[in-house]
């Protein structure tokens, strides 16, 4: 089969690697990839919302199926376009996008679906959400209906934060069009889970879950960042948690996308916080989050294509996904400056030296020439993962690793996987 995979990130990066590992496989193309993708297939010079340029590369490629790395281009209608010719596409199409594309509406599904999250209201005016704090009981969490790049949602502590967000939102216009809508709801306290499900249509398969850690520093300090890092093994909840989860959460999706007529082909991932009350959702994605898919994907045992093909084509899933019981560390290895300014060029360590055991995922890496050194792109550049039997293991061997290699210009927490920070304190937000 010819596979063409839409990103440059690291997500796109694992997706490639386990893809490659299937016997189903004949070529592998990235639009537009990284440089670790260019050892897995070729590279395209082609961005993930060029619609008509993809759509032409896989009409003219006779491409098999195309797997959709980022959210923008599923909010686009990448999904309607590829279907009308005739092209296999995994991803939902822009109906079932907006559950990652407008905060709003999500949050209208899931109040008339049953779906547990918190309470909210809606302002497009930022006079009346002003209105709104004076009544309101602290913190709030402030969120902008459309897609914002990992920067539309903040937890304000007090009223003032508060305004500053929301005039920041609305009046001075940060996020463009999608803030011009927010959403102003109530803060969970809990444990915060990553959760995955592949749909294909009609039915679901539950996946697994991670845990990413969104602060920029240790002891989950300094700004949100899209992940700094990631855990994923059987034990992050219990069985009984899990099965709530596939019923309370994946199902009523499931349930509600039927009631609207909306055939969700892809995988959906849900962002949950575990209060004393049961498991709420934060927010949705349309995609593999990153860095969860780098240490949650590479946990799967057998060939990935099928699944992938399953939900893209609406055929029947297996009833399972079988997960080895290691336990997966991810560190993410950012530019001194990320997630504020940053320079892009930078010179990155050699990684030839790196244990074979330790696997590494490209984020916005590239290379001038074919022998020339890795530079970023990105603010975010590599995912370094291990595993081991138990997250103190695995934690081990990856600050090993990392230790080993000077990181001159870029940075990365030391704490992924060793202090039990509280992912509830951060907003959940993901690029």
């Amino acid at each position: 089969m010819k596979i063409l995979i839409l990103g440059s990130g690291g997500r796109e990066h694992v997706l490639g690697w386990k893809i490659k590992q299937s016997t189903l496989l004949k070529d592998l193309y990235f639009a537009p990839g990284n440089a670790g993708t260019s050892y897995l297939g070729e590279n395209l010079p082609i961005q993930p919302d060029e619609i008509p340029k993809l759509l032409e590369f896989a009409l003219s490629h006779k491409i098999d199926l195309t797997v959709v790395g980022p959210e923008t281009p599923l909010v686009l209608g990448i999904a309607e376009e590829f279907s009308r010719r005739g092209l296999c596409l995994f991803g939902p199409d822009s109906n079932g996008a907006k559950l990652e594309g407008s905060k709003l509406w999500a949050k209208q599904f899931m109040v008339k679906h049953q779906i547990p999250t918190a309470p909210a209201e809606f302002f497009t005016s930022c006079e009346k959400a002003e209105q709104f704090l004076e009544s309101a009981l602290f913190p709030v969490v402030i969120k902008a209906d459309g897609l914002a790049q990992g920067k539309g949602v903040v937890i304000c502590k007090t009223k003032e934060e508060a305004r500053q967000t929301l005039r920041c939102f609305m009046v001075q216009k940060s996020l463009g069009k999608s803030g011009e809508t927010v959403l102003i709801e109530s803060f969970l306290e809990g444990e915060e889970i990553s959760c995955f499900a592949f749909f294909n249509g009609s039915s679901f398969v539950y996946l697994g879950e991670a845990r990413d850690y969104k602060k920029a520093y240790d002891k989950n300090q300094g700004p949100n960042t899209g992940g700094m890092g990631a855990v994923s093994s059987s034990s992050l909840i219990s069985p009984q948690i899990r099965e709530r989860i596939k019923e309370q959460i994946f199902a009523r999706v499931l349930q509600g996308l039927l009631k609207e007529k909306i055939q969700y082909r892809g995988i959906l991932y849900a962002g949950l916080i575990l209060t004393h009350e049961g498991a709420k959702i934060l927010e949705f994605n349309a995609r593999f989050g990153d860095p969860e898919a780098q240490v949650l994907i590479p946990r799967i045992q057998g060939d990935l294509l099928p699944f992938l093909l399953s939900s893209a084509k609406g055929e029947k899933l297996s009833e399972s996904i079988s997960l080895c019981s290691q336990t997966y560390v991810g560190v993410v290895v950012a530019a001194k400056g990320y997630p504020g300014e940053y320079k892009k060029g930078m010179e990155l360590p050699d990684l030839k030296n790196l244990p074979d055991e330790i696997l590494a995922f490209h984020s916005a890496t590239s290379r001038l020439s074919e022998n020339s050194p890795l530079i970023n792109q990105g603010g975010r550049t590599l995912t370094l993962v291990s595993s081991e039997k138990t997250l103190e293991n695995a934690a081990s061997r990856i600050y090993t690793a990392l230790n080993q290699i000077q990181f001159h210009d870029f940075f990365y927490r030391t704490d992924i996987g060793r202090e039990n920070i509280s992912p509830a304190q951060s907003a959940s937000m993901k690029e």
